[in-house]
């Protein structure tokens, strides 16, 4: 599937430790809050970046949930599956009224009325990268006789987990369709860098599951510790798989057995792992020499199938991508 077309109800959760969708009382999280909450009901477009898992998509759903759009639908769409021939890619996606969107950008089909979120925009082909900007840029011009405001009721949010800066002098997302989609950039902290928000959101994760099996399990002190001292290299996808995989095969109790498997024991014992931001290389080259970008995210890739078995869907679920970009992240 490359698109998925959702309907939310216009009035998401507000608590301390939750706004909308997302979850969190540290002070990273609590910024997140007050900066979606600046840019909600504005309207402009907006750029999400971080980690894979760190929970891009529902920060978009929850910025289109307090928008004045949140009655018409979320649009998602997987950029890496988008062909560079727009007649072919437009087959693919649901339709809506007409509008300049569909005039301009035909991958995009008739979706005009709502939020569109277009997922790793740097994974979508240049030629459509051109069209997109020249869309944004004639969305973007003062209202006329000939382009009333009216006609242009649809809003962009776009999200990478790369660096749209160095992405930009890579050739791999075009200059001024990034000019257009930052008018507001939004920056998704890590689950590492949360403060204890990972113990709160496993509980969260584990009150969760046991409303959907009418049970009352709980995490041992153990648990509780090495939840806190993991730097979730996954984030919170691989936080919220952990938890359900582990309340799957445990009692009441849920032990420290139940929650690792090696790699994650290995991951305590050394205080570290390789997470997409983090290059420097433990391999035979010694210290001193680093990976590329594109080098780690291999290594994350691989580290993650194999802690799965080679089960690419769970591995792609606990990176929070595709298996189509888990793929593509192999094959560089």
């Amino acid at each position: 599937m490359t698109s998925a077309t959702t309907r939310l109800s216009p009035l998401p959760s507000t608590k301390g430790n939750q706004y909308g969708l997302l979850m969190g009382s540290s002070s990273s999280m609590q910024q997140l809050f007050r900066r979606i909450r600046r840019v909600s009901g504005s309207g402009v477009n907006t750029l999400l970046t971080g980690e894979p898992g760190s929970g891009k998509k529902r920060t978009a759903l929850t910025l289109h949930q307090y928008s004045p759009l949140a009655r018409h639908p979320f649009m998602a769409i997987d950029c890496a599956m988008l062909s560079d021939d727009p007649e072919e890619a437009a087959g693919s996606l649901p339709s809506a009224s007409s509008s300049l969107a569909c005039q301009t950008l035909p991958c995009f089909g008739q979706f005009t009325l709502g939020t569109l979120y277009l997922d790793e925009i740097t994974a979508m082909p240049m030629k459509l990268q051109d069209k997109l900007a020249t869309m944004l840029a004639h969305n973007s011009q003062p209202a006329s006789a000939a382009h009333p405001a009216s006609q242009s009721p649809l809003r962009i949010i776009a999200a990478t987990q790369h660096d749209p800066i160095r992405a930009v002098t890579q050739g791999r997302l075009q200059e001024q369709l990034y000019f257009q989609l930052a008018q507001f950039p939004v920056q998704i902290p890590p689950l590492r860098e949360r403060d204890d928000d990972a113990v709160e959101l496993a509980q969260h994760f584990l009150q969760h599951f046991n409303r959907q099996t009418t049970s009352s399990k709980s995490f041992s002190r153990d648990v509780i510790r090495q939840i806190r001292n993991h730097d979730w290299p996954g984030n919170v996808s691989e936080l919220r798989k952990r938890v359900e995989q582990a309340h799957g095969r445990a009692g009441e109790i849920i032990t420290a057995t139940e929650f690792c498997d090696q790699r994650f024991e290995d991951s305590l014992i050394s205080g570290h792992e390789i997470s997409p931001l983090d290059h420097q290389k433990t391999t035979s080259d010694g210290p001193g020499s680093w990976l590329s970008v594109s080098e780690a995210e291999r290594q994350l890739v691989i580290n993650t199938l194999n802690s799965c078995q080679q089960n690419r869907q769970q591995a792609a679920a606990l990176l929070g991508i595709t298996v189509e970009v888990l793929d593509q992240k192999l094959a560089q």
